[in-house]
Formats: structure tokens, C-alpha cells, sequence
């Protein structure tokens, strides 16, 4: 099955910078296109640069490919179609150059199979900025987890393990217990650092497959692949002792300490997304009522307790 990558603010803010970088050369390339075009329409003189046999290495855009191929984080299909048409096309512009400075015109064949090189490559950078932009725009901002919304198409899909539902999963909603007195009491900074602490809290408690989403306020949502009600149980048990556990420090005049309540219901199939978060809400407020830092499960109906009252 797929696992999404769990980006981490600092990771967003990159790929922001990198979608304003490949903008950028974009438009340099198409300033390249036009001067490549009055030359050979005015006559104008140009750069060796652009007859070159490395000239595709030499322009604003070739400058950004090789440095994105040098992190190697976008290698790919899509990557590697981009930098053969960003070449072939950066040849074939030479040789028209070079056919026009040699006999003062260019075989029509030529220019349209050159233009159509050039259509390619601006089709391609437009998939490359919107695949660019959807790896980032469903993840929350704050903890770089994905956006539960992300949820719905791998869950309704037809793919992988999650085909029909067929495979055994369930859910789970994790809130913060009187999360507003953190933010009454030390501030909206000190209450967006213990959100990012739970969120790398229940990444590090996780098991390999499973996800973690933001669902907004303190919520999360964790989903669990492959894993019966009582494994859920046993998993959303770590997390919460993980998350009683935790210390979150420096945001504060002194350090933080907070727990979580957990509701958990099975992925049954046939049901909608949204209707399995609502038995996991109702199994979470069981939780809150009986006294909060405890995980309950939703039961055929019946709301019961992971571990008895203390």
C-alpha cells in the first residue's frame, strides 16, 4: 500500500521555495523563447551560449534542473521527461540557429517539430507545479502532518489495501485534554508547540503503515492498517501512555505536560469516512465523560473502556 510522507513545516516551507524557484525559471525559459525568436525573425545577433552544446546546462532553468537533480528528492518520470525535453529541444533550437546563420532560412519541418518539443516541455512544467503544489497543500501548516481530507481518496479509492475495504482496519480520534488551559494559561505559541509535539508524538508511536492526520483544533486522526479493535486498542494504549509521558519544554515559563483521550471505531466496509469518525467521536466523548486519559472503542453500538476506571 501507499504510506504518504509526513512532511515537517520546515520541509513545506521548502517545497515553497522550490515551486518559487521553478516559477521563476519557467519564466526565464519563456524569455529564452522569445529571444530565440528575434533572432531568427529580426536578425539579431546572440549569445554562443545559445548554440552550445551544453546550453541546456547554461540557461536559468538548466541551472535549476541540475540543482534539483543534485538533492535527488524529485527524481522520477515526470523529472527525468522534463530534463530530455528541456535538452532535446535546447539542441534542436542550436541547429535551427546554426541552418539560419548558414543559409539565411530554416526547414519549415524542423521549426514545427522544434515548437512542438517546446509544447511538450511547458505541459510538463505545469504538472511539475501541480504535483509540486499538492504535496504541500494537504498538509497542515503547523505540524507538517497530512490534512485528514487527504484521508478520503486513498480510504475510497479502489487501490491498495484499502480496495473495497476489504482489509481489516479501524480508526482512531485523538483530542487534548484541557488543551484551552494550555492556551488560557501560557498563550497560543505555547499551545501550538505542544500540537506539534503531539504530532511528532503519535508519528514516533506509530507502526509502520498506519497514518496520522491533523483534524483540526487538537484533534488527530489515526488511521490503522491491517489492524483488528484489538490491536487498535493496544497501539491507541501506547499512544496515550506516549502522550501522558511527554514533556514539552521551552514553550513555556515552565515545561508542559498534558494527556490525550482516544476513540476508537472499526473501518467497517460500506460505510463512509465520515461516518466512521462519527462512532470514533462518540467513543472519545465516552472517554472525556469517565474521566479523560483513557481510550475507548466503539462496540455494535455499545461504548466501552480499553481499561477500567482507576
Amino acid at each position: 500500500m501507499e504510506s504518504f510522507p509526513r512532511k515537517n513545516v520546515a520541509e513545506i516551507s521548502k517545497g515553497i521555495d522550490r515551486i518559487g524557484g521553478l516559477e521563476t525559471a519557467a519564466n526565464a525559459h519563456i524569455e529564452w523563447l522569445r529571444n530565440f525568436h528575434r533572432i531568427l525573425v529580426c536578425g539579431l545577433k546572440y549569445s554562443e551560449d545559445l548554440v552550445a552544446d551544453n546550453s541546456h546546462h547554461r540557461c536559468l532553468f538548466g541551472q535549476w534542473y541540475d540543482d534539483q537533480a543534485s538533492v535527488g528528492d524529485l527524481n522520477g518520470t515526470l523529472f527525468d521527461q522534463i530534463g530530455h525535453s528541456h535538452e532535446l529541444f535546447h539542441k534542436m533550437g542550436a541547429h535551427l540557429i546554426r541552418q539560419f546563420r548558414a543559409n539565411g532560412i530554416i526547414d519549415k519541418s524542423e521549426y514545427d517539430h522544434f515548437m512542438s518539443e517546446v509544447v511538450t516541455f511547458n505541459d510538463q512544467l505545469r504538472r511539475l507545479q501541480s504535483d509540486l503544489w499538492g504535496q504541500i497543500s494537504t498538509n497542515d501548516p503547523l505540524t507538517g502532518l497530512q490534512s485528514w481530507h487527504r484521508l478520503l481518496a486513498p480510504v475510497d479509492s479502489a487501490e491498495g489495501v484499502r480496495q473495497g475495504r476489504q482489509q481489516t482496519a479501524c480508526a482512531a480520534m485523538c483530542d487534548l485534554d484541557h488543551f484551552k488551559r494550555v492556551n488560557d494559561t501560557y498563550g497560543h505559541q505555547a499551545g501550538d508547540a505542544v500540537l506539534r509535539r503531539l504530532g511528532e508524538c503519535l508519528q514516533s508511536g506509530m507502526r509502520p503503515n498506519d497514518l496520522v492526520y491533523r483534524y483540526g483544533g487538537e484533534e488527530f486522526l489515526v488511521y490503522l492498517i491491517g489492524a483488528t479493535v484489538d490491536e487498535a486498542r493496544v497501539v491507541c494504549e501506547r499512544l496515550r501512555s506516549a502522550v501522558e509521558a511527554m514533556v514539552v519544554e521551552g514553550a513555556a515559563s515552565v515545561p508542559l505536560r498534558i494527556t490525550a483521550s482516544f476513540g476508537i471505531a472499526d473501518v467497517e466496509k460500506g460505510l463512509r469516512i465520515e461516518d466512521i469518525i462519527t462512532r470514533c467521536d462518540i467513543a472519545l466523548y465516552a472517554a472525556k465523560e469517565h474521566g479523560r486519559n483513557r481510550v475507548y472503542y466503539w462496540n455494535g453500538g455499545e461504548v466501552l473502556p480499553d481499561r477500567p476506571a482507576p
